[in-house]
């Protein structure tokens, strides 16, 4: 008997919890383990970055009454819900490292309504759950592990025909890390769907309400946050690296005026720049910071190159898929998305975080489609999500 087969048969007969169960587990398993390896061994390896202690600030802010224009108040409000523990940091870190090890299992549960079968659910959970970038940035005090947590739920509750709160998961997301507000308008777009755009307009309308409430402006992020983005887009090292410098007091509009300028005063150097900033986003090469010697650097570098495979092959078989439908959509807007908006700023490693769920999502998928179309696996029970979906 085909082994692939007989595997599948093998796992078709687990209980659909174990399903979920099984990755966050074992994702929970590897990054507590994870961090604490990294503190007893890696001295220099610290959970909190300067951006951390920023978020940590705007939290204490938040609970003072006043609303920072920093970074986007959405992970300082969760952090921020957590200060009745005497440790806020440490149980804000916890947090984080559930809600990464959560993704793992939602990432199978989301492949299992793709593809009606338990064998590529399961195997795409795990992946989640080892994938080193996924355990890497859950351990830090940042935005990723929040906003991707509430991006990948929205998508499950809306595979699962829940529009109202899926939408709102993803605008919430969006207030975490405003670089994925454009994910929610284009999927009430491709699906012209009322309960999409409403769901997602929900919590972002309320949170530009707070700041206004605040601080006379209507933005979801301070303007000194989009202003410094623009302006370190504009100034990239050689390496490819953002020179995190910008003039006090610059505006958004100052700074959008600056990055423009440089595409026509230099529009070669502009866009190759720009190709650099997909490479380092993508590329099997990876730029590596940190403290690590030539071997582990290598190594490192070998490890999170394996997202240009995973890119690729996701793709191709996507294109080569006889199963394409709409629930695709699902998984490449965020990915196209996210592409564009880190080649258009700066791409690092860190910023692929939140599309590798979706993207080993659509890659499992169409690879067992194309299996099953081989007849390498067995023909799985017809799931609703194989069907186009009817908003």
């Amino acid at each position: 008997m085909n082994f692939l087969k007989y595997l599948d048969e093998k796992i078709e007969k687990l209980k659909p919890l174990l399903i979920y169960l099984i990755p966050f587990t074992l994702a929970l398993l590897i990054r507590t383990f994870a961090i604490i390896m990294c503190n007893k061994f890696l001295p220099w390896h610290s959970a909190f970055s300067s951006d951390s202690f920023v978020y940590l600030q705007q939290a204490k802010d938040i609970l003072m009454g006043r609303w920072d224009e920093g970074f986007p108040n959405g992970y300082p409000l969760i952090i921020a819900l957590f200060s009745f523990f005497p440790d806020r940091e440490t149980a804000a870190l916890i947090l984080n490292i559930v809600l990464s090890s959560l993704i793992a299992g939602f990432t199978s549960f989301i492949v299992y309504k793709r593809t009606g079968s338990k064998l590529p659910a399961l195997i795409a959970g795990i992946i989640v759950a080892c994938w080193y970038n996924q355990i890497e940035w859950s351990t830090l005090l940042l935005s990723e592990a929040p906003s991707t947590f509430f991006l990948v739920l929205g998508i499950l509750l809306i595979m699962r025909k829940k529009e109202y709160s899926g939408s709102f998961a993803i605008g919430f997301a969006s207030l975490i890390r405003t670089t994925l507000l454009p994910i929610g308008l284009l999927i009430a777009l491709f699906y012209r769907s009322r309960k999409i755009f409403l769901g997602f307009l929900i919590p972002v309308v309320l949170m530009m309400g707070v700041g206004y409430y605040f601080t006379g402006s209507f933005s979801v992020s301070g303007d000194n946050y989009t202003a410094a983005n623009l302006y370190f887009a504009s100034h990239i090292s050689p390496d490819g690296q953002p020179v995190l410098y910008s003039p006090a007091g610059i505006s958004t509009g100052e700074a959008a005026k600056i990055y423009v300028d440089s595409f026509f005063k230099e529009p070669i150097k502009f866009i190759g720049t720009r190709a650099q900033q997909l490479w380092l986003f993508w590329g099997f090469w990876p730029l590596i910071t940190g403290h690590h010697n030539a071997l582990v650097a290598v190594v490192l570098k070998i490890i999170i190159g394996l997202r240009f495979p995973l890119l690729v092959l996701g793709l191709f078989f996507f294109f080569i898929s006889k199963e394409k439908n709409r629930v695709d959509a699902l998984f490449l807007i965020p990915i196209f998305v996210i592409t564009a908006i880190h080649t258009l700023f700066f791409g690092l490693a860190r910023y692929n975080y939140t599309v590798e769920p979706l993207l080993i999502a659509l890659f499992i998928s169409h690879l067992y489609f194309f299996l099953q179309d081989k007849r390498l696996v067995g023909a799985s029970k017809l799931n609703i999500q194989n069907k186009a979906l009817v908003l």
